[in-house]
């Protein structure tokens, strides 16, 4: 109802329309606790079942930042990819992380500036589809926090990255239904160390990128 309709009223008959309202929006908040009950992450490794956790693309995320001239940093982003733990609770430094990243989903909101990424200078996507991550183990350094390197290939070029790691938690997802493992990833690497060299130096060598990601547990 809008606000003119609404100032015409009776001051009674709004009282009760407002009340009538507020009623609605309270239910509201009960039936949706009772579908979605509350739960707890837990930060205990232990408590997360051992086996293989797959991500979920719906509720995760890889962003990357470059200088550009110094006056700003640009953002990009991938749209697709996928990864995999392979996670044992009684030795959780062991863990195994893989992540494949379709190197043509590059989405820097430019098309034109996409299909630079794609091509030859850069990730060379029709000869190096997929840009990959591989790690085994990571260096626990709190109860949340840990580094994680591996090798990350790019256009054929590998080198060691490494990236640090904030454990969010883990906790029966009442969406899912599965054991979701939380985590938030922040790391850098020099893209002229892979061979991607073109505007060096007005655009920057060191790329940061963030990760946010979630990943459910599919069985042993």
């Amino acid at each position: 109802m809008s606000s003119g309709l609404t100032a015409i009223l009776p001051r009674p008959l709004r009282t009760l329309i407002g009340a009538a309202f507020v009623m609605v929006l309270a239910g509201c908040s009960t039936i949706l606790a009772q579908v979605v009950p509350s739960h707890n992450q837990s930060l205990d490794p232990a408590a997360a079942p051992s086996g293989r956790y797959v991500l979920d693309p719906e509720h995760a995320s890889i962003v990357f930042k470059v200088d550009h001239l110094g006056f700003s940093r640009l953002v990009g982003r991938f749209n697709s990819f996928s990864a995999e733990i392979a996670y044992d609770q009684t030795r959780p430094d062991e863990s195994r992380l893989e992540v494949a990243i379709d190197a043509a989903s590059v989405d820097m909101n430019v098309p034109t500036l996409d299909e630079m990424l794609e091509g030859d200078d850069y990730f060379r996507a029709g000869d190096f589809p997929e840009i990959t991550f591989r790690a085994e183990g990571v260096e626990i350094l709190t109860e949340a926090q840990g580094r994680i390197t591996g090798d990350m290939t790019i256009a054929g070029t590998t080198r060691p990255v490494s990236f640090d790691v904030t454990f969010n938690g883990g906790a029966n997802n009442p969406f899912s239904g599965r054991y979701t493992l939380g985590f938030h990833g922040r790391g850098q690497l020099l893209r002229s160390e892979f061979g991607l060299k073109k505007w060096l130096p007005v655009v920057g060598d060191e790329v940061t990128f963030e990760i946010e990601a979630e990943f459910g547990h599919a069985g042993s």
